[in-house]
């Protein structure tokens, strides 16, 4: 499987595209979206684009939801994205427990060598009963910091992430984000 190249995608699509299935909530937009059971709370409107991705497995689809900051200074962050994959069942899920110690190293180390990152932390994260994992990357040599949370719901896998310049590194915004994401089973 080559959870790298899907990662790398994630974490570098800035396309903006159809913008559906959002609700505002006090003053950040509630995304929920039934079909990929998951909603999460971003800054402002994201963009949302598909992208398929062709892998090992054959190819997926990567749908990604993107609020792009960095040409503007009204955020503490840069980037917020959150995206979703689903993976064929006999291939990764989160019941196979011999299988999450690879998955989630191949996925994040594919990720940290694809930007020419460094790990910074790294800690086990769960939603709900599932698994995840939380990192936090160097990147462009300590200008900017990358936050990532990566959740294997069965086999869906979601990822969570906000660049932000390194002295903004610990804005509330960050958890704001990254606390807001919840899954859903309507």
């Amino acid at each position: 499987m080559d959870f790298k190249k899907i990662s790398t995608l994630s974490l570098i699509f800035f396309i903006s595209a159809l913008s559906s299935g959002f609700i505002i909530t006090s003053d950040w937009f509630l995304m929920k979206n039934k079909d990929q059971g998951y909603q999460i709370e971003f800054p402002k409107e994201p963009s949302v684009s598909v992208q398929t991705v062709n892998t090992k497995a054959g190819p997926l689809d990567m749908h990604i939801n993107m609020l792009d900051l960095s040409k503007k200074d009204e955020d503490s962050n840069m980037i917020y994205l959150s995206s979703f994959a689903q993976y064929p069942d006999s291939l990764v899920h989160s019941d196979r427990k011999e299988q999450l110690a690879g998955f989630f190293k191949e996925t994040l180390d594919g990720l940290v060598s694809s930007i020419d990152g460094e790990i910074l932390s790294k800690k086990e994260v769960k939603i709900d009963s599932y698994p995840g994992k939380e990192v936090k990357i160097n990147f462009q040599d300590g200008m900017a910091v990358i936050r990532i949370r990566v959740f294997l719901v069965e086999n869906k896998v979601y990822m969570l992430q906000v660049i932000t310049k390194t002295e903004k590194d610990s804005n509330e915004s960050i958890s704001k984000f990254m606390n807001s994401f919840s899954l859903i089973t309507d």
